[in-house]
């Protein structure tokens, strides 16, 4: 990690892809690496678990079967939700090490994104769970409204 580029008259916040040295290089394969290989785990995974799942669903009740729908949904928004704020800003870092980008600014820009992951993951939780959401909606909902007259 670069924080003052040799020869540049300004300051960054990570990677910036004027460089020709080889760690820089090193650094963008591992991100490409580290979000390929992670999202190919995930895929596989997720896959067989509905395969397993789909074979052995004739035994359960329709109320499960809905419950584990909504499962699956989470898990699956979940896996795209770091996928969105994350690994799209990783792979844009690595775009900008290969054709040499000034990556400063869009670095700054990108960085801002990361910090949404634990933000994302709860409120699809919520969005995609019908107890957690309805419970959201009732508390919302039966507040009482307080209006001022004066």
């Amino acid at each position: 990690m670069y924080l003052i580029e040799e020869g540049m008259n300004h300051t960054g916040a990570g990677l910036i892809g004027l460089s020709d040295r080889i760690d820089v290089y090193v650094i963008a394969f591992d991100l490409f690496l580290l979000a390929g290989g992670g999202y190919s785990i995930i895929i596989w995974c997720s896959a067989n678990i509905l395969l397993h799942l789909r074979e052995n669903m004739h035994s359960v009740t329709p109320k499960v079967r809905e419950m584990n729908k909504q499962l699956n949904k989470t898990l699956f928004a979940q896996a795209l939700g770091p996928l969105a704020v994350c690994v799209i800003p990783m792979l844009t870092y690595v775009y900008c090490i290969v054709t040499k980008a000034d990556a400063v600014s869009m670095t700054i820009i990108l960085g801002f994104s990361l910090v949404w992951i634990p933000v994302v993951n709860p409120l699809l939780t919520i969005w995609f769970v019908t107890p957690y959401k309805m419970a959201i909606f009732k508390f919302t909902l039966l507040l009482p409204t307080r209006i001022d007259t004066t």
